[in-house]
């Protein structure tokens, strides 16, 4: 089953696009997430810029943005898939390989292939009577970019591959047989030796790939996450808190095993009596408040549950500093999304790494060393004294307007799109299709 909807609200004017793309993601608006979020903005800007959307994506319980110039199929999954969030995080469900993390080898490429399949027919009509100048499949998961491969040799529009995450490893695919593992490293390269361009979500990745698979420099850009441009402005920090009184932290978005939240949890209920006194943290996001109240923390931790990006926006505007939790392996490949956000929120950062030298953290100090702190994760003097730290700034600069960094600019999702459809025109060679 499948609904096909077209927008028919037109905010704005631009000139009428005279390409077409075929977006490919099972996660699309109103998903909740950082994967939702950059496709939505690629299918909002990009026919500012040239280009007409069609969206394919998986149904969700409540009804898409109309947006202009975009046409959306939504497509249901058979195996479910249907709800916008995530379930509640809570470490102790985080368990050594059980039998369905075996079973999960048997099913390629993953648990949504049938939605591809369901996906693939639903779009069939569509390949027929309209011709794309070009196919952009977002990964992960892996039956959405062999869904974009499969599109692609159907038709023979050009294909695209966007990565936002790495195949192997903890956002991608850890398989446990060997057998598994080759028909993934299979299927991952087939996609990107077929790809007339691959975007990357970070330099790093994008150096990685040119490395294992030899790829000229102009097949692979790199296109990051970004803020959005439409949010409204953030009001400046409430006044500082009196000599006891608690500094609020907020942690806005996913939470997730890879970026071990129960590391920063923990030291938080080794903190120094004067320093625990003084600090509450607010999660924005699916953190289990039963897991926070049986360790103790829950008159210290608030968890609001994973909201949309409209209402998580308002919950930062009560707090003094923001909170980044940044895992070994997340660390290294790319800024989180949340990142960007943060740095348009007009607050103080707090960064606590897994490993020294993430991706996060040097992105925040090299564009905003002026309100961005760092603790290893895990260790609790190390984090009483980032507090200290981000208390005497709050006093230090109270009253003060902390405006976003000047080059958070070059970081819009509007900026972005307008990147992507350039790197689409140049990488293609169709004439206009519209």
């Amino acid at each position: 089953m499948s609904a096909m909807t077209a927008a028919t609200s037109q905010p704005g004017t631009f000139a009428a696009p005279t390409r077409r793309l075929l977006l490919v993601s099972y996660w699309y608006p109103p998903a909740i997430g950082a994967a939702a979020e950059r496709i939505g903005a690629f299918a909002r800007f990009l026919p500012c810029h040239g280009w007409a959307v069609d969206v394919l994506t998986a149904q969700r319980t409540t009804a898409p943005p109309d947006l202009p110039a975009v046409t959306l199929r939504s497509v249901h999954d058979p195996q479910g898939g249907a709800v916008e969030t995530f379930p509640d995080f809570d470490p102790r469900r985080v368990k050594a390989p059980d039998l369905k993390r075996y079973l999960r080898d048997f099913i390629f490429p993953d648990r949504f292939r049938r939605w591809m399949h369901a996906a693939e027919e639903a779009i069939e009509q569509n390949l027929r009577q309209k011709r794309y100048d070009a196919i952009l499949a977002s990964f992960p998961p892996a039956s959405a970019a062999w869904l974009g491969l499969r599109l692609h040799r159907a038709c023979g529009a050009p294909f695209f591959l966007d990565l936002r995450d790495t195949w192997f490893g903890p956002g991608g695919y850890e398989p446990l047989y060997a057998f598994a593992k080759r028909r993934h490293r299979a299927l991952y390269t087939d996609c990107v030796r077929a790809a007339d361009g691959v975007i990357a979500v970070s330099q790093a990745m994008a150096d990685d790939l040119l490395r294992a698979f030899a790829l000229p420099p102009e097949r692979v850009t790199v296109i990051p996450n970004g803020f959005d441009p439409a949010l409204p402005p953030m009001p400046p920090p409430p006044a500082p808190p009196a000599l006891n009184g608690e500094l609020i932290f907020a942690h806005v978005g996913t939470v997730i095993a890879r970026n071990r939240p129960e590391l920063f949890l923990d030291s938080l209920l080794k903190l120094p009596p004067d320093v625990a006194r003084g600090i509450h943290v607010r999660f924005v996001g699916n953190l289990s408040r039963d897991y926070l109240c049986d360790i103790g923390l829950s008159q210290r931790v608030e968890a609001t549950g994973l909201l949309p990006r409209e209402q998580a926006w308002k919950q930062i505007a009560d707090v003094h500093a923001l909170l980044l939790l940044t895992g070994r392996e997340a660390g290294h490949w790319t800024p989180r999304a949340k990142l960007f956000e943060y740095l348009a929120a007009r607050r103080p950062i707090l960064c606590l790494e897994e490993a020294p030298g993430s991706c996060d953290y040097r992105l925040l100090s090299s564009i905003a060393p002026d309100r961005s702190f760092r603790a290893a994760l895990g260790d609790p003097a190390g984090l009483a004294d980032a507090v200290r730290q981000v208390r005497a700034f709050c006093n230090t600069h109270a009253g003060a307007d902390l405006a976003p960094p000047l080059a958070l600019g070059e970081h819009s999702r509007e900026t972005h799109a307008a990147r992507l459809a350039e790197y689409l025109r140049a990488r293609t060679h169709t004439g206009a299709a519209i």
